[in-house]
């Protein structure tokens, strides 16, 4: 037997196989055609073409003919100018990658061009892959049956290699559904040939004028080496012939119009939420990314057929599916500031990671061929941030008031698609958190609110300064932002480092502007600079309140480069579907894909104006949506703001780790001022404090002063909001010898403790060990001071003997606190600690023994679509969910299954898919290490507008 390098490179000297659908067919390929007879196959006409991925959607290929052969099947379609072919082995069980030593799986097609039967030297040609690699190399046959080496460099064809379970073809099924798939894996291969390069004329496909083809299958493990049809290498009279469907929506073309690229410098921009023509704005490696195509027809005043071609190259090699293809009505005038004034692509995810090399191409439907220049961008990876939830309850504990899912889910999706991070770690956390409110949330109480965030802040802090120094590969993550969010009430307010807080929390509903609230609330946080620039409003630093640029914002950006609050250059929002929103303006609301730059329509997220457009026919403005998007600047700004992949700018080593003084009080706009008791616990020194009138100074037994820490005090939010107190947060190395923690307003004293001369002592009662907690329990314990001084509590949890630690509450002035385990990540070894603190003293006191908390299952949450969504018909639709789970650390995509009708969509935490015209309730499903499983649902149409009254109430809600 030869060596299996041997048997593909000989592949090379002969052709390679077209694989047809086995006899199990309608049941391997959702929505099959019976196989006709085995020399020929019918091809089936698509708008849309099969997205060359190397995956198989659910709905990808259905409805096609199939055809079967020893090892596998294959199936056909086609569109204008390509022919697909998607070659399933599903005997090939083994997967062989192909690298520079070993040529692995493989594919070969041969096509007799001119369809004579005969293998006509220097006419027919031969696709195998380059050597390495699964990108596709073209060669004309040369004499004897040799090939020619390629003159084509940039081939229009393409081809993808996948190996897994695929719903497409029914190898990944679901029984005893929704916990376990069957999954057998196995080697696909999608391929499109573009039919110019097989000698067909494009845009002008004839029935009478079949593909003539044959294919071949090598795989070293099993041991495959087929040929079909089995005759072809030697006689081309035994090809398949593949009948093409003939187009029914071709656009009419205009033979004296000009197909041209506009190149200022590139053809070709690449954006993931705003990008300027040059590409000068920096991306992100794996976020979602669109690539617009600028193609103009000129000498034609109407818009002209043409298909458009986009390649990606890495390290010299063609990307999977290279070049992704479209057909397109390219304009008369290319106006940037419309969605369909480029061709657009969704980026394989794939394709955004390190250096990559775009090149655009075109074909128009006279023939005429042109390539753009060609031009690389990096694509660089950023940490995924750890932000937590808090839905705030209005209510009370037995009628909650809190706010709707739709709410969230929107603003979470705004956040991840404007900040230049790729994904967010949301923690949805519980209500009692902070407890029950009973009452609105608005004006000055909205203050108290944020302290109680910042109380719950700081508590998740000292947890995670005691799991950093018990085990450094602890689970638990302290989050850099907490979000609490309100049914009802203000619109948003912060607490910036620079104003004197945690810098680490923030509160709303989103007000008028919805979606766009926590994003605009968490970039006055972000901003950790003295006294602050790209945290603070866009507006005119000249003339408060300006109505013009800023919509009455204060609080102005100093180094803002613009004289006004537009986003400069045009922004796109990636998230499917895409909508043209100046199609139908008169439609309020809207949804805007591309966000206009021209005339300053579209302001920026820290603006308060929002998008708006005036409409001259009916005398009426409407607002856009969203009402505002992220500048260059901003994009900028965030992207050296938020660290690389491989960084850790969140927290020193364990070693950095030192005992902190961990202040926290309240000043007065009357002068007045107070301490909160100080809790000294192990942290990290402060940075970026806004020096400012108050400090807070440490005074030795002789009155000497220890530490100084001066601090600025703001009585007013960064939204305008005038405030009768201010609260502040940091921590301060802690000295030997303190006697006296003072607060000052210059020289006036406000507040003085006294440090007493015993510690407190504190002893947990209960529970005592070996319990198990039920849903709802309390922990008791007794504590004493020799002194009197009143104490202060903190309560921390671990499941797991103190190897990691969470927050429970913070501040307490009670010897007990109920707590509900179904807020508590379950284990067999769990602790309660309580810190008791008399002023200054510090200690703590655990559990004397271990007890149980029962696990949990996990939480799902979509976050795109919203139910109500509607897509045209064949349009992509995209899903976007997260799960989490008080056990898992995380939950990886694997386990977040998305089904349609018990048939699988897919697996990841975001996935798109092409679905069937009609109303679909799409499934999540999320399972846990435990195997604890959980489902969401969301209900969309697709080609519709006949919704269910139900469904129709809900999207009638949703924009009301």
């Amino acid at each position: 037997m030869k060596s299996f390098r041997t048997i593909c490179q000989e592949i090379g000297n002969r052709t390679a196989v077209v694989i047809l659908l086995p006899v199990l067919i309608g049941v391997a390929l959702a929505g099959a055609i019976p196989a006709l007879a085995a020399e020929e196959i019918v091809s089936t006409y698509r708008r849309v073409g099969p997205r060359i991925d190397g995956s198989l959607g659910l709905f990808e290929w259905r409805g096609l003919h199939t055809a079967a052969f020893e090892n596998g099947f294959v199936a056909v379609c086609n569109d204008a100018t390509r022919l697909y072919l998607l070659v399933d082995v599903l005997e090939d069980d083994v997967e062989d990658p192909r690298t520079e030593s070993s040529s692995g799986d493989c594919i070969s097609i041969a096509v007799d061009t001119d369809r004579d039967g005969i293998r006509t030297p220097f006419t027919d040609v031969h696709y195998h892959f380059q050597s390495g690699s699964y990108s596709l190399e073209r060669n004309e046959y040369g004499m004897a049956g040799t090939l020619v080496p390629p003159e084509i460099t940039y081939l229009r064809s393409s081809v993808a290699a996948g190996f897994g379970c695929f719903s497409g073809d029914n190898t990944e099924i679901l029984y005893r559904y929704p916990l376990a798939p069957v999954c057998n894996e196995h080697r696909i291969f999608e391929i499109a040939i573009d039919l110019e390069e097989i000698g067909d004329q494009v845009y002008d496909i004839s029935p009478d004028d079949p593909v003539r083809l044959g294919l071949r299958v090598v795989s070293l493990n099993p041991d495959v080496d087929e040929y079909f049809p089995s005759g072809w290498s030697s006689d081309f009279e035994d090809m398949l012939e593949v009948i093409l469907a003939v187009p029914d929506d071709l656009e009419p073309a205009d033979p004296d119009a000009s197909l041209r690229f506009e190149e200022l410098p590139w053809a070709v921009e690449v954006t993931q939420a705003v990008q300027d023509r040059i590409n000068s704005l920096r991306l992100v490696e794996h976020k979602d990314t669109v690539a617009r195509v600028y193609v103009q027809a000129r000498r034609t005043d109407t818009p002209q057929p043409v298909n458009v071609y986009l390649y990606g190259k890495r390290e010299g090699v063609q990307l999977p599916g290279s070049p992704i293809s479209m057909n397109f009505m390219a304009p008369a005038d290319i106006d940037r500031d419309r969605l369909h004034g480029t061709a657009n692509f969704l980026l394989p995810e794939f394709w955004t990671e390190g250096v990559v090399e775009f090149r655009a191409r075109l074909l128009d439907a006279f023939g005429y061929d042109a390539s753009s220049d060609a031009f690389t961008v990096l694509f660089e990876p950023k940490k995924v941030p750890v932000y937590w939830i808090v839905p705030i309850n209005s209510g009370t504990e037995a009628a909650p008031d809190l706010p709707h899912e739709t709410t969230i889910a929107e603003s979470e999706s705004y956040l991840k698609t404007i900040f230049p991070i790729y994904d967010v770690r949301f923690v949805r956390r519980s209500w009692r958190d902070i407890g029950a409110l009973d009452r609105v949330v608005e004006g000055a109480y909205v203050h108290d609110v944020l302290d109680m965030l910042d109380d719950l802040w700081a508590a998740a802090f000292v947890a995670w300064m005691y799991s950093e120094m018990t085990d450094p590969y602890n689970t638990f993550e302290c989050p850099e932002q907490i979000y609490g969010f309100l049914a009802d009430g203000v619109s948003g307010q912060s607490r910036p480092v620079r104003s004197g807080g945690s810098g680490a929390a923030a509160v709303g509903t989103g007000g008028s502007n919805r979606d766009t609230t926590m994003a605009h609330e968490f970039d006055h946080n972000l901003d950790r600079s003295v006294p602050g620039s790209w945290g603070r409003h866009v507006c005119n630093p000249d003339l408060a309140y300006d109505r013009d640029w800023g919509c009455n914002a204060d609080g102005c950006d100093p180094v803002w480069p613009w004289t006004n609050d537009g986003i400069q250059e045009t922004g796109f929002d990636t998230r499917l579907p895409w909508i043209d929103g100046l199609e139908n303006i008169s439609d309020h609301g809207q949804p805007f894909t591309v966000m206009p730059a021209g005339s300053n329509e579209y302001p920026d997220l820290m603006s308060y104006c929002s998008a708006g457009f005036y409409v001259p026919e009916d005398m009426t403005s409407y607002y856009a949506k969203p009402t505002r998007w992220i500048s260059i600047y901003r994009w900028e700004t965030l992207f050296d703001f938020f660290p690389a992949a491989e960084d850790d700018d969140s927290a020193g080593s364990p070693g950095s780790i030192r005992p902190m003084c961990y202040f926290s009080g309240t000043v007065f706009k009357n002068g007045k001022g107070m301490l909160d008791p100080v809790f000294v616990q192990p942290g990290l020194e402060t940075k970026g404090l806004r020096p400012g009138a108050y400090r807070v100074e440490a005074l030795g037994t002789g009155g000497q002063v220890l530490f100084s820490v001066p601090f600025h005090a703001e009585f007013e939010t960064e939204d305008g909001l005038q405030l009768d107190k201010a609260s502040f947060r940091f921590q301060v190395p802690r000295k030997d010898g303190i006697a006296k923690i003072v607060l000052k307003k210059k020289q006036t004293v406000l507040d003085v403790i006294s440090v007493s001369k015993h510690a407190p002592k504190v002893d947990i009662l209960s529970p005592a060990g070996g319990e198990v907690l039920k849903e709802a329990g309390t922990v008791f314990w007794k504590a004493h001071d020799e002194d009197g001084d009143a104490l202060r509590y903190v309560i921390l949890y671990s499941p797991n003997k103190g190897k990691s630690w969470h927050p429970v509450k913070w501040g307490l002035e009670k010897e007990m606190y109920r707590v509900y385990s179904s807020d508590l990540p379950g284990g067999d070894e769990a602790l309660f600690r309580v810190l008791a603190t008399d002023g200054f003293n510090t200690v703590y006191a655990d559990t004397k023994g271990t007890f149980a908390v029962p696990g949990k299952g996990p939480s799902a949450f979509i976050t795109r679509p919203q139910t109500g969504s509607r897509f045209e018909s064949g349009e992509l639709v995209s899903f976007e969910g997260y799960a989490q789970d008080l056990e898992d650390p995380e939950i990886p995509g694997t386990s977040c299954l998305w089904s349609l009708g018990g048939k699988v969509l897919g697996r990841g935490k975001k996935l798109t898919a092409q679905l069937p015209d009609g109303v679909h309730e799409i499934q999540l499903t999320v399972s846990d290490s435990d195997e604890n499983a959980v489902t969401e649902t969301v209900t969309i149409a697709v080609g519709t507008d006949n919704l269910p009254k139900q469904l129709a109430s809900i999207v009638q809600y949703k924009h009301e």
